[in-house]
């Protein structure tokens, strides 16, 4: 993922364009405004550890209830990577939790006790906190962690 500032004043079309081919060949690229650099920092650059603690909890919950670690962490890496191919097909995430909650069922049993705990909250927390410290370490900062508490 590339995520490239919109200058001001903007580039001209052909000149954004260009860019944007040339960053495309590597992948996904999104533009975005210079106050939005920090959040797309912390997004871009902490989600992945954000997904893979999540992913951490998905095998901990298989291994808990017998399943063997190796297949469990094959199981849950197989399960972000489907919802991610759902996502950037143009599935909603919240259409696509919808879809595989049937009335009655283990998947809305255990988001009930997600959102009990305000996991979503505190994944969404956790990514505003990255910002927040992406900006004091983009300021020159040290020691950006725990100064707020």
């Amino acid at each position: 993922m590339t995520v490239i500032g919109q200058p001001n004043p903007p580039l001209k079309p052909e000149w954004n364009a260009f860019i944007h081919w040339i960053f495309s060949r590597c992948g996904s690229v999104v533009t975005l405004p210079p106050h939005a650099m920090d959040a797309a920092t912390s997004l871009g650059g902490s989600g992945p550890a954000l997904a893979a603690l999540c992913m951490e909890g998905l095998a901990d919950g298989g291994v808990a209830m017998g399943i063997p670690r190796v297949q469990a962490n094959q199981m849950a890496a197989q399960v972000l990577k489907g919802t991610a191919a759902l996502v950037q097909s143009g599935e909603h995430p919240a259409i696509l939790r919808e879809k595989v909650s049937t009335p009655g069922g283990c998947t809305i049993g255990g988001l009930l006790v997600l959102e009990e705990e305000g996991v979503r909250g505190k994944i969404s927390r956790a990514v505003r906190e990255a910002t927040v410290v992406a900006t004091e370490l983009g300021k020159g900062k040290q020691g950006a962690n725990g100064t707020r508490w």
